[in-house]
């Protein structure tokens, strides 16, 4: 996304106009050079107030290329920043706000709604590193619903909050494995299901990203385990369904038997 070439032409003949005029040290009507506390403000002025066209050169760096009204940026406009990043897009009372392209020094940028300078609404937003958010944006975080691509072919869809994965989600891994369920702080952790890649699947609880908790390990080859787990490993009481019909019930401890046990556990669904 960036701006159409009528946007940047009206950009380019004002450009010309200015550089001429200072060049050529002629007054062009309604193009004229103001000095402020903050910069200087060449372009078109209209009852001592920058309005229309003009270029704003700021005492820090930075350059505004765009419209004005009623001596603030408003309309379309470009704006160089001192540091490297650029803005392409919609001002609204001396603000970001419309739709726009943001481009980062380092590398990453923005395309979509923005609000009170800050992205908001529907977005796009691509990393240095490859991988690409689209969707919710509040006060310039990923908020809401989303779509997170990485660069590896792994795929996020689900609830953000504050910029981290927070509520449902599904996470698609790129060796064909799928994760459903709830996420906390960016993290696997809540009650979900896990579908590996080889067949198997668990159900049950998650603790940053490992399975914690009560839960169900159905394995592709017909066996399986209830019981709890912790670290990722059977660990606690559990029974062990063999797929020739034997039943061990006992107690784990980091994925062994331990001793065989009389419990009641407790129906995960």
């Amino acid at each position: 996304m960036g701006t159409n070439s009528i946007f940047n032409n009206s950009f380019q003949m004002l450009n010309n106009v200015i550089d001429k005029n200072t060049q050529n040290n002629k007054k062009i009507p309604h193009i004229e050079t103001k000095n402020y506390p903050d910069g200087r403000y060449e372009g078109q002025i209209i009852n001592n107030k920058r309005k229309g066209k003009g270029k704003f050169y700021y005492s820090n760096g930075s350059i505004y290329i765009g419209d004005w009204k009623n001596d603030i940026r408003e309309g379309k406009g470009i704006y160089n920043v001192y540091n490297g990043d650029k803005y392409e897009g919609d001002y609204k009372n001396d603000r970001r706000e419309g739709k726009g392209v943001y481009y980062y020094h380092r590398g990453e940028r923005y395309e979509g709604d923005f609000k009170n300078d800050l992205p908001e609404g529907k977005g796009k937003y691509y990393f240095n590193n490859g991988d690409r958010y689209e969707g919710d944006f509040i006060y310039g975080n990923n908020e809401g619903k989303g779509i997170y691509y990485y660069k590896n072919g792994d795929k996020y869809i689900g609830d953000y909050k504050n910029g981290l994965k927070e509520g449902q989600g599904i996470f698609y891994f790129n060796d064909g494995g799928m994760y459903v369920g709830q996420y906390k702080n960016d993290k696997i952790d809540g009650k979900g299901i896990f579908y590996g890649k080889n067949g198997d699947i668990y159900k049950g609880y998650f603790k940053n990203y490992k399975a914690e908790g009560i839960g169900v390990y159905y394995f592709h080859d017909g066996k399986k385990y209830v019981g709890e787990f912790k670290n990722n490993k059977k660990d606690g009481k559990g029974i062990y369904y063999y797929n020739d019909g034997r039943i061990y019930e006992g107690i784990w401890k980091n994925n062994k038997k331990e001793r065989i046990n009389d419990f009641h556990l407790v129906n995960l669904d």
